[in-house]
């Protein structure tokens, strides 16, 4: 079985496994002044399944769109079936997952949900080393979590000027 990865920039994929076709997010739109990736969601006339990592528009915008013209099922969070379903995608052809889950695509290919938050890279602090495991902010308790953010916003706060 043959396999073609397309990558349209930012995290948005096109898998082909055989006559399967998965986006791995959806974002083929840009603004107007960055470079167009050469194709938009309206342009996609084959899609089985769109697969959104998380929910912010830089991977879910366009699915929405894409999941209308070809009948694609969408895989994403509760939250990425909230906005889908807002801009009118049917709750059929959606399954919400928090990790832990396995889905079938087809026949051959199965996706592992694996459960992650979504953490800021634009701390001021410094990155944990590569080895390190990392569970961004799992652990802390909300008030832990808001002194952090406090203080991330601070530091962008002095870099302003």
């Amino acid at each position: 079985m043959t396999a073609t990865l397309d990558w349209f920039g930012c995290g948005t994929f096109r898998l082909r496994i055989g006559e399967l076709v998965v986006f791995l997010d959806a974002y083929l739109d840009r603004v107007p002044n960055a470079a167009q990736v050469g194709q938009r969601p309206e342009d996609v006339d084959r899609a089985d399944w769109i697969v959104v990592g998380h929910s912010h528009f830089d991977h879910l915008y366009g699915a929405e769109r894409i999941a209308k013209r070809t009948g694609a099922r969408i895989l994403g969070s509760h939250e990425t079936v909230r906005v889908m379903e807002a801009q009118g995608v049917p709750l059929e052809r959606m399954i919400p997952v928090a990790g832990g889950e396995r889905v079938r695509l087809s026949e051959d290919v199965t996706v592992d949900v694996y459960p992650s938050q979504h953490s800021c890279v634009w701390s001021q602090t410094g990155m944990s080393a590569a080895d390190e495991v990392c569970i961004g902010e799992l652990g802390l308790t909300w008030q832990e979590q808001q002194e952090r953010f406090r203080a991330l916003a601070s530091h962008f706060g002095a870099c302003v000027r």
